[in-house]
């Protein structure tokens, strides 16, 4: 009798052991990419309750919220060599999430890095001034050739869509007029030497 009874505790043990990790919930705002034996399923599982085959599936899962991305300051050269450093935080959301996790080794370095360059071609495209005056319009121009263009973001494949926001900022804006102030000083200063150089010495 006691024999019967250890073994049937074992068992029950077991299978509420399996059903704990074979029972998995997923939110409204989540997907579960699963490999089975490491070939990745059609389709992925979620929203709501699904079951997994403990050892042999294992799950990765992927939020589709709009994720906010701090984007380290950069060193930016302006159309008349003028530099600069500026912030920026870049919005992005995964909508394909199979391959934001099969074709990319890290999706967030991935978009994190192409926010990075991205933000320092369009500022090198401009001057100093129009930093300063059209900074409404250079923040959109990134984030609308995206979405016209309904592009994934990175060169792996990765399935978001990224909105861009760049802002030159106030430290910015004095480090470019100090820079801008330099090279007017620099170049009136080289103009004088010009005239002077010009003139005949006797």
């Amino acid at each position: 009798m006691a024999a019967g009874f250890v073994a049937l505790a074992v068992v029950v043990f077991l299978v509420v052991l399996f059903l704990i990790s074979a029972i998995k919930v997923a939110r409204e705002y989540e997907r579960g990419i699963v490999f089975r034996l490491g070939r990745l399923l059609p389709e992925p599982k979620g929203p709501g309750l699904f079951l997994l085959i403990p050892i042999v599936d294992r799950m990765v899962k992927v939020d589709l919220r709009t994720i906010t991305l701090n984007i380290p300051p950069q060193e930016v050269i302006t159309k008349d060599n003028v530099p600069v450093r500026v912030n920026a935080v870049a919005y992005f959301r995964i909508v394909e999430p199979k391959q934001a996790i099969v074709q990319v080794e890290n999706f967030m370095v991935a978009t994190s890095q192409k926010a990075q360059t991205t933000l320092r071609s369009v500022l090198g495209q401009h001057v100093l001034d129009e930093l300063l005056s059209e900074r409404e319009k250079i923040k959109r121009d990134p984030a609308g050739d995206h979405r016209r263009g309904d592009r994934p973001v990175g060169d792996q494949g990765l399935g978001g869509r990224g909105e861009g926001r760049r802002d030159t900022g106030e430290h910015a804006a004095r480090d470019g007029a100090a820079g801008r102030s330099r090279a007017r000083a620099a170049c009136e200063g080289d103009q004088r030497r010009g005239r002077v150089s010009r003139h005949p010495s006797g």
